[in-house]
């Protein structure tokens, strides 16, 4: 059974806590800045977003910069900020957004290793449409249409282009035609497989929502999924070092997957045999590469992050 917690800020199925990011407020107003700096200190991760020019902002409280129209701050939990008035300042319209997140390692690289902060322009608005559909939604945080529109925003974050310093650029992207995103996909895998790989971290390298990606990586390879040609890969490079006499601790520091049990679990199921026996069986000449290969099978491993709850 589903159920929200917002004191404990995450979202639980059936008693375990999901790494998913959970809105938890969503405001809209106008406003205007103190006159004296004013530091704020958020305990979880925040976004605020500006339609016109408005005061200034610091992240150490002496340098300061002046917050620019069309712009959104993002926040990591505990970044600390400066924002102040100019003289020449009238209230102006802000929406600002609240959300938790146990994992973060998806979203820690949109601010910056030790930084904790990046700044997105959107001189397209699509950022700004999207808080507007947020808002249009009563920014219900307990309602699906509200965490639906949430992640519609994260999407928009993870597919900005990187400019200089912490600054990123909204774009809508230009989408990699067809059979081509395939091709991205692979190109990631064999490279990046026996590091934490997850279907946020592919999309954002392929400039796509993760729905997008899903479903265009399932048209052009026939009904495939990312994750499960990632775990396919991974098996295909265990069998390798195993037959080479790897041992079972090294493979799985390797590969990427969370232990040796979950390792021999998803190697039985992809060969027929645990690896220790398969080796066996190999030396043995009893069985040779591939010729017990259950590949066509469903994969649901458990590996070492990989899946996106």
């Amino acid at each position: 059974m589903r159920k929200w917690d917002d004191n404990a800020g995450g979202v639980f199925f059936g008693g375990e806590r999901s790494l998913i990011p959970h809105l938890m407020n969503s405001t809209r107003l106008v406003r205007r800045l103190p006159h004296r700096a004013h530091i704020r200190y958020p305990r979880q991760w925040s976004m605020d977003y500006h339609v016109e020019a408005a005061g200034e902002f610091s992240l150490d409280g002496h340098r300061w910069r002046p917050r620019e129209a069309h712009t959104a701050h993002l926040y990591s939990a505990g970044c600390a900020y400066w924002e102040r008035s100019t003289p020449a300042d009238v209230p102006f319209h802000e929406t600002y957004i609240i959300f938790s997140i146990e994992d973060s390692r998806d979203l820690d690289p949109l601010v910056g290793p030790g930084q904790g902060f990046s700044r997105f322009l959107d001189p397209e608005g699509l950022l700004a449409a999207a808080f507007a559909h947020l808002a249009g939604s009563g920014g219900a945080t307990r309602s699906w249409r509200g965490q639906a529109d949430f992640y519609a925003i994260l999407d928009l974050l993870l597919a900005a282009q990187p400019m200089t310093g912490a600054d990123r650029l909204i774009t809508a992207g230009i989408p990699l035609p067809s059979r081509q995103l395939a091709e991205h996909v692979e190109a990631q895998i064999r490279e990046h497989y026996h590091e934490p790989l997850t279907l946020i971290a592919m999309a954002r390298k392929a400039g796509v929502s993760v729905s997008t990606l899903t479903h265009r990586y399932r048209v052009e390879t026939g009904g495939r999924t990312p994750i499960g040609r990632l775990i396919e890969h991974r098996l295909d490079v265990a069998r390798g070092m195993l037959l080479k006499g790897t041992s079972l601790k090294a493979v799985v520091a390797h590969t990427g997957f969370y232990d040796e049990f979950h390792l021999s679990k998803a190697f039985k199921r992809r060969f027929g045999f645990p690896p220790r026996r398969y080796t066996r069986l190999h030396a043995a000449g009893e069985i040779h590469s591939g010729q017990t290969d259950q590949a066509s099978h469903p994969s649901t491993h458990w590996v070492r992050n990989t899946t996106t709850p």
